[in-house]
């Protein structure tokens, strides 16, 4: 009898399955959203000049502060200075025209007509003066606040095109993180949810930020919205460095967990005496490597890590347990 059960258990040890399993876990449930993006300031200004010119003078570099109405650079202005020059001498001969024939109709020596006509000449030489003060000052880059110069785009000697940005200007102290977010995901996305954030630069750092606007117009090329980010905690992070910013969407606490790989279609693998039984359970968030399930579960109830849909109910399993975090 001794060797006909031996013989029995060596025959089903054959014949089963070995299988890992694991026991349900209670955790923190969480879906995310994840994109990758740039730290930018939240103010960013290109200065550019009005006029094309020639960078004549440059008085700040990068990584200076600067002040409002500060002179930042100057770009070549010879031939206006010449225009302003002449101006300059035919409004003096208009205004002294005006006072002279303002002398004269006082004597009647000249008509109203001639003396509101030098009068006219005089404003009409004003405001030629004016015009031209006017683009020499386009051609002086002032800064337009307290700002500090992030980027400088131009050497002395180079010919500037009008409107062309020659410094970029940081005139908030605040930082923020512009990231891509796919058009499916973005419907997920709502200002005020809270933002981990990890960069390169610092691989063992996670930062902390909120989503505090979603553009509403996306981009049809890339499908995907940009996302801004802000941060609620100091940091080191610069302007221009990559991040990639996890927007939680959805977050349950104290919830029942399995590996992702243990549940198919709604359907998980329970042993129950060493036989697969086939259970069917309801889901809820699904991270990366956990999902949550809904359906009471048994904190000893033994699943498999990975659902198997070549295995078949009924069948005889040897059992080997792990620890889900593992999975």
């Amino acid at each position: 009898m001794l060797l006909l059960a031996f013989g029995l258990f060596l025959v089903i040890r054959f014949l089963s399955v070995h299988v890992t399993v694991v026991h349900p876990t209670q955790g923190v449930a969480v879906q995310v959203v994840y994109a990758t993006g740039s730290v930018e300031a939240s103010i960013m200004l290109p200065l550019a000049s009005r006029s094309t010119g020639r960078l004549q003078e440059l008085l700040v570099d990068e990584g200076m502060s600067v002040k409002k109405g500060d002179l930042l650079a100057t770009l070549e202005n010879s031939e206006l200075t010449a225009a302003l020059s002449e101006a300059l001498a035919l409004e003096k001969f208009a205004e002294k025209e005006m006072h002279r024939t303002e002398r004269l109709l006082q004597s009647n020596a000249v008509s109203i007509q001639t003396q509101e006509q030098a009068k006219v000449n005089w404003e009409s030489a004003v405001a030629a003066r004016k015009r031209i003060e006017a683009q020499i000052d386009f051609l002086l880059l002032r800064s337009p606040d307290t700002c500090t110069i992030i980027q400088r785009d131009g050497e002395i000697g180079q010919l500037i095109a009008a409107n062309q940005a020659v410094f970029w200007l940081q005139c908030s102290r605040i930082l923020r993180i512009t990231a891509d977010v796919d058009e499916e995901d973005v419907v997920l996305v709502k200002e005020g949810q809270e933002v981990l954030i990890r960069a390169d630069a610092y691989p063992e750092s996670v930062f902390r930020g909120i989503v505090a606007a979603i553009t509403p117009r996306g981009d049809p090329i890339t499908r995907s919205y940009r996302v801004r980010v802000v941060f609620t905690e100091e940091h080191p992070l610069r302007i221009g460095m990559t991040a990639e910013v996890n927007i939680i969407t959805q977050k349950n606490d104290d919830t029942t967990l399995l590996p992702v790989r243990a549940v198919h279609n709604g359907n998980i693998l329970v042993v129950e005496d060493r036989r697969l039984v086939r259970k069917a359970v309801t889901t809820g968030i699904i991270g990366l490597e956990t999902i949550e399930v809904l359906t009471e579960l048994s904190t000893d109830m033994q699943i498999l890590a990975v659902y198997d849909r070549s295995l078949k109910t009924g069948q005889q399993v040897r059992t080997q347990l792990i620890d889900s975090r593992e999975e």
